[in-house]
């Protein structure tokens, strides 16, 4: 439900651009919420189902690049428990 709401805010920001309006800040800003929820979802399948994600994310390159994608650059995410938790 989180997903849908992010994309559908996504969405209509996407739509004011595209109507000459908008703000690209609100763009970025549901972008990065998207990410965030994806990450979330990735992190959820590691912790309670043994995904590997390294080979996971080595699947999914290799998979873009077999369809001529190119690499622009790559992200590094950490994953924190908490803003507390210490590490």
């Amino acid at each position: 439900a989180k997903l849908s709401e992010e994309f559908t805010e996504l969405c209509h920001e996407l739509h004011e651009i595209e109507q000459g309006g908008g703000n690209i800040d609100k763009v970025v800003a549901e972008s990065l919420d998207i990410i965030q929820v994806a990450i979330g979802h990735i992190d959820k399948a590691v912790a309670e189902y043994g995904v590997d994600a390294q080979a996971a994310i080595a699947w999914h390159v290799e998979k873009l690049l077999g369809r001529g994608w190119g690499v622009k650059g790559w992200i590094e995410v950490d994953v924190m428990m908490g803003v507390n938790d210490e590490r």
